[in-house]
């Protein structure tokens, strides 16, 4: 969860990046268009500069011609003061031209007067020339209080209202002068080719001057576009800012609930890790306990069967004994009195041991028993768990590899966020590979719960093993018993049996036919003296100085063969 953090992180500051990245180009631009427009603009004022420096050159060579040529009465002066008492502005410079225009007719008109020898009609002229001046110069007044002193080109309206008044002014001019014009043109002779020339070199200064107004106004209009697209720039700069600033809180939000996400499966895998740790210290005491009770129902095993080979031992002692020992019966009532209690006395301490022993057993298999259901719903319980627990840290791993592939479907269609994409895939590599290291943590924990269920099946079947056991010696304790009361009976009976008196084989408690063939089917015990049928008379002893063998039943063959399985041990292998 800390990865996805840190991938939301990325693309934050990857955002951040693109929009400074944005700002740059966008001031980067500004400074190529600024300089663009600087240097248009430069070479403009160049030009400017170097055809007004012309012009001015011009302007005082045609006037100084004018002064030449006009009479020297000082009519002119104040026009000419005028004239230069006119800024060198764009508006400026074309006064300038109409008044050296103005002046260009002035002095073929006074050419044409000189020729005519007319002094009054030059007077006129000259007079109608200042007249015309002194109007351009209100109109230059007037222009220059509209623009307010601006040095900017003059708008098309004001050029066209100038151009105007300059075409009424120019044919006013030409029609008072006409005829004289016209007899300066059909002379040759009398034509100023001075004149004609600085004609031509004002309509080229014109052509001039009407280039550079059309280049400024496509320079003009250039920047316009350019102030345009850069107004443009800023409202999509803005748009951005707005936009980012917008996702840029629902980002801060979306990473602060992934933050309260990520802490809340941090404390929850926090938790598991520690429910983990400590069943897995439980798990690991009680295998111990287990294994020490194991360990305790062993060596009770040991003892049970060491006491089960000392019985036997002493067993076959007696039995060997009352092999070699006669048989002596009491004599009298009160010795038969005292072994009788005597063996009942023995039968109670076998009763009691026998007793004890199943008591213990029981009890230690309830034990047994009780604590492995009790380790089983525990194991179950917790396994339930953790499984619950990595089915939630998968569904929140899954929420989070959604929510980032949300971020990187966002963030592909940003040619800046292609690192944070990269960063949110590494993030879920770094899951994948947090779900692996958890996946290997629960095979390694099924191994642990395998090794667990191996040693609590172990312990059933060693637990299995004592419940046999205890059958064992349950069987022993009734065949014990049983033989304790034939031992009892054949006491209180006579040795030797009647043949008539037996109904049924003593062992196998079979019935005998009646008559004569029912006889015949009968034979008895030479230890005992009790009857049995041929079946359970197979065993044969050897008896007497000659050792002829004689038919013993079962229990009187394994009391006096010793290499005789027991009777009881005999009846179990053929179970």
């Amino acid at each position: 969860m800390s990865n996805i953090k840190y991938a939301a992180e990325l693309e934050i500051s990857g955002k951040e990046e693109s929009v400074s990245q944005l700002k740059a180009n966008y001031e980067n631009e500004l400074a190529s268009i600024s300089s663009i427009n600087e240097d248009r603009f430069g070479e403009l004022r160049n030009r400017y500069l170097e055809e007004k420096d012309a012009w001015k050159k011009e302007k005082q060579y045609l006037t100084n011609k004018i002064k030449r040529l006009q009479p020297q009465d000082g009519s002119t002066e104040e026009p000419a003061s005028r004239n230069s008492s006119i800024p060198h502005s764009p508006s400026g410079r074309l006064l300038s031209k109409v008044i050296d225009r103005a002046s260009k007719f002035s002095f073929s008109s006074l050419t044409n007067d000189e020729s005519a020898s007319d002094s009054d009609n030059s007077n006129f002229k000259n007079s109608e020339i200042r007249l015309l001046k002194d109007k351009l110069y209100e109109a230059h007044q007037e222009l220059q209080r509209l623009k307010q002193g601006s040095d900017l080109v003059v708008s098309h309206q004001d050029w066209s209202q100038l151009q105007t008044e300059l075409q009424s002014y120019k044919d006013k001019l030409s029609s008072t002068s006409n005829e004289n014009i016209a007899d300066a043109l059909s002379s040759p002779s009398q034509m100023c080719i001075m004149c004609q020339n600085y004609e031509d070199q004002l309509q080229s200064h014109q052509q001039k001057n009407q280039t550079l107004q059309a280049e400024l106004t496509a320079a003009l209009e250039e920047t316009n576009q350019y102030r345009i697209a850069i107004d443009d720039q800023k409202m999509k700069l803005e748009a951005i800012e707005k936009d980012l600033r917008i996702k840029t809180k629902d980002q801060a939000d979306q990473l602060k609930s992934l933050k309260d996400l990520v802490d809340s499966e941090q404390q929850k895998n926090a938790e598991l890790v520690s429910c983990l740790e400590q069943y897995k210290q439980k798990t690991e005491k009680r295998l111990g306990l287990l294994v020490s009770q194991h360990e305790a129902a062993c060596e009770n095993i040991r003892n049970l069967e060491s006491h089960y080979k000392t019985l036997l031992a002493a067993r076959n002692k007696a039995a060997q004994k009352l092999s070699n020992e006669e048989i002596d019966l009491p004599e009298n009532e009160d010795d038969a009195h005292l072994v009788l209690l005597k063996q009942r006395e023995e039968l109670a301490a076998l009763k009691c041991a026998v007793e004890h022993l199943e008591e213990r057993l029981d009890y230690e298999s309830r034990a047994h028993s009780e604590q492995m259901s009790k380790e089983r719903e525990k194991w179950q319980v917790n396994e339930k768990q953790l499984s619950q627990g990595l089915s939630e840290a998968k569904n929140t791993l899954t929420a989070a590899q959604t929510r980032v592939s949300e971020l990187t479907r966002d963030a592909s269609a940003k040619e800046e966020a292609v690192a944070s994409a990269k960063a949110a895939e590494a993030a879920v590599q770094r899951l994948q590979s947090q779900l692996s290291s958890l996946e290997e943590a629960k095979k390694k924990t099924d191994e642990e719960n395998h090794s667990i269920r191996q040693r609590m099946t172990n312990l059933q079947n060693d637990m299995n093993n004592s419940e046999e056991v205890q059958k064992d010696l349950v069987r022993l304790s009734q065949n014990l018993q049983m033989q304790l009361e034939r031992l009892r009976v054949e006491h209180m009976e006579v040795r030797w049996q009647e043949l008539d008196d037996s109904q049924h084989c003593y062992d196998c408690r079979c019935p005998f036919p009646g008559g004569v063939s029912g006889n015949k089917r009968k034979q008895h015990c030479r230890h005992c003296g009790k009857v049995f049928c041929l079946e359970c008379t197979k065993q044969r002893i050897a008896s007497g100085p000659k050792k002829r063998p004689v038919p013993v039943c079962n229990l009187c063959h394994t009391l006096l063969d010793k290499k005789a399985v027991p009777t009881f041990a005999a009846q179990e292998d053929e179970n």
